[in-house]
């Protein structure tokens, strides 16, 4: 975009710099002209060779109020007769026009002798030239400047990206074995330092988690192996001899007893398994303790006593059934 800016306002200064070198011909065309009664051309066409403002393709027009040719230099004068436009142009006193490469500016000059209409063209060679090979140096620097843009953009990237290249490595070797291992954030306080952070809390209620399931599935280990223990020693010995119906029955109801108890911790640990810990830490209500006694004491079948208390029996049954 800024080439294009530059190169836009080098066309215009061009072309007003142009503009300004054929009216200032024009104006002296106008003014030798119109000062003088008896025209010399010899010595306006030696000015013409030997001027230090000769243009390239240069066509002078001199023509009366009357367009009455007064003078001619250039091209064919049939075509540049038909060409020069007088109408408007007392009034306007200077006009420009182009026509592809060839610029005109015709102007109007009041002299002491008489009165003239001049047209000068020309064709701004150099001027081209220059545009030309400013508008080659500008796509030489823009593409240039693109390729410097890409590799330097690749370097950026890349130096920008290390960062999560590094986090994406040390995440990629924490496993089930690593699980304590943790992320180095850094000193900085930018996003890659708070997603660091805020992975490494995350591994944290992760191995908090992780610790707790091994204490658990640890000790549920414990409590299931002491019925199973017991179950498998009362039928070994059951086995050794013959027993009597009754010695049967009484192991059988031991068992039972046994099985019952692996029963009962079976349920209370699939209970744990569908718990979770936030519920308890982050929820908690008041609570009226006799409204409490009160519940406990209906799902007995037990009435409260008047002081809201509710009898011995009542609380030792409770105790034992949980």
């Amino acid at each position: 975009m800024t080439m294009v800016v530059i190169y836009l306002l080098f066309s215009s200064y061009r072309q007003d710099d142009f503009r300004q070198r054929l009216g200032n011909k024009a104006k002296s065309i106008g003014q030798l002209v119109g000062e003088t009664d008896s025209l010399d051309t010899k010595l306006l066409e030696r000015l013409k060779r030997n001027g230090p403002s000769s243009l390239v393709n240069e066509t002078i027009l001199v023509v009366d109020p009357s367009g009455k040719l007064l003078y001619y230099s250039g091209d064919p004068l049939e075509s540049t007769a038909r060409s020069v436009d007088l109408s408007g142009l007392k009034q306007e006193g200077t006009r420009f026009s182009r026509n592809g490469p060839v610029e005109t500016v015709a102007c109007h000059y009041t002299g002491s002798k008489q009165e003239v209409f001049v047209s000068c063209s020309a064709v701004d060679l150099f001027g081209r030239q220059k545009l030309n090979q400013l508008r080659l140096i500008l796509s030489m620097v823009f593409l240039f400047s693109l390729v410097i843009v890409y590799f330097l953009g690749r370097l950026f990237a890349a130096k920008a990206l290390d960062p999560i290249a590094q986090l994406v490595d040390q995440v990629d070797q924490i496993d089930i074995l690593r699980i304590n291992a943790r992320i180095n954030a850094g000193s900085g306080k930018d996003e890659i330092s708070r997603l660091s952070d805020t992975f490494n809390q995350m591994l944290g209620r992760l191995d908090t988690a992780f610790a707790t399931q091994k204490s658990l599935i640890s000790n549920a280990s414990h409590e299931l192996r002491t019925p199973l223990t017991s179950i498998t020693v009362q039928l070994d010995v059951a086995l050794m001899q013959e027993r009597s119906p009754e010695e049967y029955r009484e192991i059988m109801h031991s068992v039972l007893q046994d099985i019952k108890s692996l029963n009962e911790l079976t349920n209370k640990l699939l209970v744990l398994t569908h718990l979770r810990s936030d519920q308890y830490n982050d929820k908690h209500e008041l609570v009226r303790i006799d409204e409490v006694h009160h519940h406990s004491a209906d799902l007995h079948g037990h009435p409260a006593n008047d002081d809201g208390h509710g009898g011995a029996g009542t609380t030792a049954e409770g105790i034992h059934g949980i």
